[in-house]
């Protein structure tokens, strides 16, 4: 796990993270340069890794998942629309600019399968298909992704007895 902030798991893990080799970055600038070497030296299966978008992580993200490991991150923005506005990030969704048009598009897979937009405490927005979530958004369709947690029920009707 890399973490840049110690957000993810404190000072003291979740005994449900045991097992997980920590990386601890401190200097945000180092991310890369410890990713790289979790990578080469220690041969995992996943990586978690907290605030992707410093210094040359993105493309060992995407050369990891090209390889198989399983890469789960988190970036900054509200929602997987934001992302499509930060350009270092593009490739782990996949996209590039289309020389030809100066547009948008689907270059290769996403790095991830699924994308969990946070919405305050105990509210995410799950976006199973990332993938084509994204065709969507490029194509100026947005995609309802699936309200887990607690959301209020628009559609409830209250009765008071």
């Amino acid at each position: 796990m890399i973490d840049a902030s110690n957000e993810i798991t404190g000072d003291v893990p979740h005994p449900m993270m045991s097992r997980v080799r920590r990386f601890k970055v401190g200097d945000p600038t180092e991310q890369a340069l410890k990713l790289k070497r979790a990578i080469c030296n220690h041969g995992p299966e996943e990586i978690l890794m907290d605030e992707v978008g410093y210094s040359g992580d993105v493309p060992l993200l995407e050369s990891a998942s090209r390889f198989g490991l399983m890469v789960i991150a988190t970036m900054h923005g509200n929602v997987v629309h934001d992302v499509l506005e930060n350009p270092p990030l593009w490739p782990l969704l996949g996209i590039a600019i289309d020389e030809r048009n100066g547009k948008l598009v689907k270059r290769a897979k996403a790095c991830f399968d699924t994308a969990i937009e946070v919405h305050g405490k105990g509210k995410y927005l799950v976006h199973q298909s990332l993938n084509e979530m994204v065709l969507d958004l490029l194509n100026g369709h947005d995609r309802p992704g699936i309200r887990v947690g607690n959301w209020p029920d628009v559609n409830a009707v209250r009765v008071k007895v």
